[in-house]
């Protein structure tokens, strides 16, 4: 028999997005640093407000020659710089159409999200808010780490949590990535999931898998991945986390009966 494992999410209590901010400092650093596009930043204001039934709307308007960009959210606000920065003769309002539009920061195996500066970071999550991304999302791969404690996790947690805190700082959502089955590496071989091909119905091997993975169908399988699954979420429970998502690929899984 296949088990499907539905993971209920552990951080429910994630505090959301503030919908409204006044200061618009972050939207007028992102303007100064492009301004070679438009002339003079001194000819775009921003303004708050807009249809607050829509915090990611925004208006483009042209008033005594200088261009005011409107929206109730900082979020609405750079999206609608952004417009304005491709396409300087648009005036009017427009929104996205699509509720969630992220990416996911891939900060492992020494890619560049692992190793990039907190300055290159913050340009890059500045220039996907002037496109309209409203979410980054981050995965701590478990099976690098023995444990939620190990020294290593630590310190990979605290370069997440940069890239969080700097989506937060544009207005994007802050978002975790988990695996139904994941488990840190030392998982107890009484409780591993099985990845071999050939049996119950699985014509070949699990791709990707670790060999620490946990088989919830086996006893104390489960309340050991919501254990750890508990660990991992509290090492982010100082971040104003928005969702979690349960990926579906890479490790992961089970092929037993």
């Amino acid at each position: 028999m296949r088990i499907t494992l539905i993971f209920a999410l552990l951080a429910a209590s994630s505090a959301r997005l503030a919908a409204d901010v006044t200061d618009f400092a972050v939207e007028r650093r992102v303007l100064t640093r492009f301004a070679d596009r438009i002339g003079s930043t001194g000819d775009v204001t921003f303004r708050g407000g807009g249809d607050k039934a829509h915090p990611e709307a925004f208006s483009i308007l042209s008033e005594a020659g200088r261009t005011v960009i409107e929206g109730p959210t900082r979020r609405a606000r750079l999206y609608g710089l952004g417009r304005h920065l491709r396409e300087p003769s648009f005036c009017g309002g427009d929104a996205p159409a699509q509720s969630v539009r992220g990416v996911y920061f891939a900060t492992h195996f020494g890619n560049w999200y692992d190793y990039a500066s907190e300055r290159e970071m913050r340009e890059y999550v500045e220039e996907l808010s002037l496109w309209g991304c409203n979410q980054v999302r981050v995965w701590l791969d478990m099976h690098d780490f023995s444990g939620a404690d190990d020294p290593r996790a630590v310190e990979k947690v605290k370069r997440l949590k940069m890239i969080l805190a700097l989506a937060h700082e544009c207005g994007l959502e802050p978002s975790l990535l988990v695996l139904a089955n994941e488990a840190f590496a030392g998982s107890p071989e009484n409780l591993r999931a099985d990845w071999r091909g050939g049996q119950n119905g699985y014509a070949r091997e699990l791709r990707g898998h670790y060999h620490v993975e946990l088989c919830p169908s086996k006893p104390g399988g489960l309340e050991l991945i919501l254990k750890e699954r508990e660990a991992v979420l509290d090492l982010f429970a100082d971040v104003s986390v928005g969702n979690v998502c349960i990926f579906p690929y890479d490790q992961g899984g089970c092929t037993c009966s």
